[in-house]
């Protein structure tokens, strides 16, 4: 299913003290209107990789028994990175026991 083409602000203030920030998301950003498409393509990847490939901007957290992580989703990029040992969980995934499907 595609989803309908929407403008949105590339920037909003935020709430606690008033600072202009981008708001980029890959998915949903398709480009920059304001900018010609080549333009546009060139600075969306250049945030995009700068924000995956920065040390200083990621958090990376070493889970443990009683780890509690909170951050604030009006200003993070979220990036997955499968880069730990073990490549698999501790556990496995949670599911919901029951009956099978029946056909």
């Amino acid at each position: 299913m595609r989803r309908p083409a929407q403008r949105a602000p590339r920037r909003r203030p935020s709430s606690r003290d008033g600072e202009q920030a981008a708001v980029l998301n890959g998915p949903y950003t398709s480009h920059i209107t304001q900018l010609s498409r080549p333009e546009s393509d060139a600075l969306l990847r250049m945030l995009y990789d700068h924000v995956a490939r920065t040390p200083l901007l990621q958090c990376r957290v070493r889970w443990q028994p009683g780890t509690l992580v909170f951050w604030d989703n009006r200003c993070v990029q979220h990036h997955a990175v499968w880069d730990y040992f073990p490549p698999h969980p501790l556990r496995p995934p949670g599911g919901r026991r029951g009956h099978p499907p029946r056909p």
